[in-house]
């Protein structure tokens, strides 16, 4: 039996949605809020992310609850722990600020973690 890791957590050598990082923090830009403001809706969390220069992930449950989010750097961005387990049937956000597609490791941790929805 396969234990799943977290691939979101702080721990020093990390997973998380944009690269796989070592180290427990997010970067060193002082200028990136620790947390994003908690929105209104899904709506109102995409319209901000998609202006930002840095990495943020938003979890929302099922009937578009706000349960958590988190600012990371510009190339990556992670939820605490106690989240891990309500990905599964939530609805992630996750902005790439290059523009980019998801990154590979985005499409697996959705993969093993099973949220209703990735946008």
């Amino acid at each position: 039996v396969r234990t799943a890791r977290n691939p979101l957590d702080r721990s020093t050598s990390s997973r998380r949605f944009g690269r796989v990082m070592e180290g427990g923090t997010t970067g060193s830009n002082t200028d990136i809020p620790e947390k994003p403001p908690v929105p209104v809706s899904i709506e109102d969390a995409e319209r901000a992310i998609s202006k930002q220069s840095y990495e943020t992930i938003y979890l929302f449950d099922k009937s578009g609850e706000y349960i958590a989010g988190a600012n990371g750097d510009e190339g990556a961005a992670a939820l605490p722990d106690q989240y891990f387990e309500k990905i599964k049937g939530s609805i992630v956000l996750h902005n790439h600020p290059s523009g980019k597609r998801f990154s590979a490791a985005d499409v697996r941790y959705c993969r093993d973690l099973e949220p209703a929805d990735f946008r």
